[in-house]
């Protein structure tokens, strides 16, 4: 923000000392964060073990799984890259996230900064830009897809905020020829967003089919011709995906499929999110109503970017509460769109009580679980990546004087827990473990994601068999485990096992916030079965313990 001093016939620009002081944290906080992301870098556990054919010079390939419906061709190809320029090493790769996220926040305030000065150039204005691009990037679903290595949702951001600066960039300046370029790197953009996950279509093609009909009477040729492009890019990606993947599909299963109570999934996923990301699960489908009565009334008009936003952002949210998958990086994208329509209401509707008591409750929530998330999240993906890599280290030696090891992940359902067995064998391979098996004491819980294989090199795979712990064998307790930790639980593990190494780095910070609380409560009244199938209320532990059976 510049203000304008006149006076002697001579104007003078000047920047008021508090909007530089404002700067200068804003951007503390985000080079702050970014250090944080690059800090303490290791391989983890879920899906991490696909980089191991990095560092066998082998390559990650296209992410298109055919029979459960899957087609996210350019998840991971950004490794590939990196591996080919530098080499497979966590420290390059999470360097690189921490670079995308200076990118992000960039794009993010170009952008916006270009939305709200279109209707004022109050440095309120600026502060709530500031605010909301803060709020995002400290979101669960932000940290999540930034401290994990192997989720396109953290990529399909990067592009979407490229493509966001572009499309404002296009939208608020006039026709000329580099106006036009930016629209041709805004399409790529996009593009590239569209096949890092199959969700971005929906959203993206909504955004421009109602902004080029809301903003068809005022809008000018070059933004037409944007919007065209965008609803044309995302009728694209759907006939390529029925072409690779519903024309040779021949199964009826898909990635997300449960078999527990259809209604109470949903419910849970409903709850999930509006505790975790309010902004978008409960401030958005809200202004989405107040705009629609705003118009229908004659209070107000269409404003076709705000409204477009909304929308937008909407319908991906409502992507995954009608999938019922709950995981949470997932709806991050929604935020490309949502900070417009959170931004915009703010800036335009803050004198309306309605509008002031969403955002307040929003906040409330976002302050009394979402942060609590967050923070267990950093330190999940900090800790754990580096406590597992310990825990190899000694499995492998273990494994070497000790021929024919038995073991077990305390508490890891052999289906639920699927990719937690996967990772484990694999990087123990890595490491040149030899003549170990793994097993399961316990009943598989997903009969849809249990089913025997049995031609896998692990026995916890080939038969759903419940296999007793013997003496010797090894017990590992993990962060993944269902069971609720206590120091009860310890004292008993103390009495049935032998305690042969502890990865202890780092501190441990427990899962709190609204959610953990009720589920604390209802644990207590004995909560069991698809109410509560995690009986592991806050997340711990987030060291590993190995124990011999004795």
């Amino acid at each position: 923000m510049q203000y304008v001093v006149r006076g002697g016939g001579n104007n003078k620009t000047i920047h008021p000392p508090y909007g530089i002081f404002v700067e200068s944290v804003f951007w503390l906080l985000v080079v702050g964060y970014a250090i944080l992301v690059a800090s303490w870098a290791n391989f983890s556990v879920i899906d991490d073990h696909l980089f191991i054919r990095l560092f066998m010079d082998e390559y990650i390939p296209f992410s298109i799984a055919v029979d459960i419906g899957r087609f996210f061709p350019l998840d991971g190809q950004e490794w590939n890259v990196l591996s080919y320029l530098f080499s497979p090493n966590a420290k390059i790769f999470y360097a690189f996230n921490a670079l995308c996220l200076i990118v992000v926040v960039w794009c993010l305030r170009y952008a916006l900064l270009r939305f709200v000065h279109s209707y004022t150039q109050s440095l309120y204005a600026r502060y709530v830009v500031y605010g909301f691009i803060l709020l995002c990037i400290f979101s669960p679903a932000f940290i999540t897809a930034w401290l994990r290595l192997y989720v396109p949702e953290r990529m399909e951001f990067v592009f979407f905020s490229l493509f966001l600066a572009c499309y404002m960039h296009v939208v608020y300046t006039h026709a000329n020829v580099k106006s036009w370029i930016m629209l041709a790197l805004g399409v790529v953009c996009a593009n590239f967003a569209l096949y890092y996950k199959e969700t971005a279509f929906v959203m993206l093609g909504a955004f421009g089919f109602m902004h080029f009909i809301l903003g068809y009477k005022q809008s000018l040729r070059i933004h037409k011709v944007f919007d065209i492009a965008l609803v044309a890019s995302s009728v694209v990606w759907l006939l390529v995906y029925i072409i690779v993947v519903v024309v040779h599909k021949h199964t009826t299963g898909s990635y997300g499929d449960t078999p527990y109570n259809q209604l109470l999934v949903m419910t849970k996923v409903i709850f999930t999110y509006v505790l975790q990301e309010p902004f978008l699960f409960l401030a958005v489908p809200l202004f989405v109503l107040c705009r629609i009565f705003m118009v229908l009334s004659k209070k107000s008009s269409c404003i076709p970017l705000l409204d477009a936003s909304l929308v937008a952002a909407l319908v991906l949210c409502a992507e995954y509460i009608v999938l019922k998958i709950g995981d949470i990086h997932y709806p991050l994208p929604a935020y490309i769109f949502g900070l417009v329509g959170l931004v915009g209401m703010g800036v335009y509707y803050w004198r309306q009580r309605i509008i002031r008591v969403i955002y307040i409750v929003c906040l409330v929530l976002y302050i009394s679980n979402s942060i609590f998330v967050s923070a267990y999240q950093f330190a999940f993906y900090k800790v754990v990546p580096n406590n597992f890599q310990d825990t190899l280290g000694f499995l492998s030696a273990y494994t070497k004087d000790h021929p024919n090891t038995h073991i077990y992940l305390e508490g890891v359902n052999r289906a639920s827990g699927v990719e937690v067995y996967h990772s484990f064998g694999s990087w123990l391979k890595f490491y040149g473990a030899e003549d170990f098996d793994l097993y399961s004491d316990t009943q598989v819980d997903n009969i849809l994601l249990g089913k025997e294989e049995p031609n896998s090199p692990y026995s916890v795979f080939r038969s759903n068999a419940i296999v007793p712990k013997q003496s010797g064998d090894i017990v590992i307790l993990t962060p993944y485990t269902l069971l609720n930790i206590t120091q009860e639980q310890f004292k008993e593990f103390e009495q049935r096992y032998e305690l042969l190494h502890i990865s202890d780095f780092g501190y441990e910070i427990p899962r709190l916030g609204i959610k953990a609380f009720i589920k604390a409560f209802m644990h207590n009244k004995g909560a069991q079965g698809e109410v509560m199938l995690n009986q592991n209320i806050y997340g711990l532990p987030l060291y590993f313990y190995i124990y011999k059976v004795r």
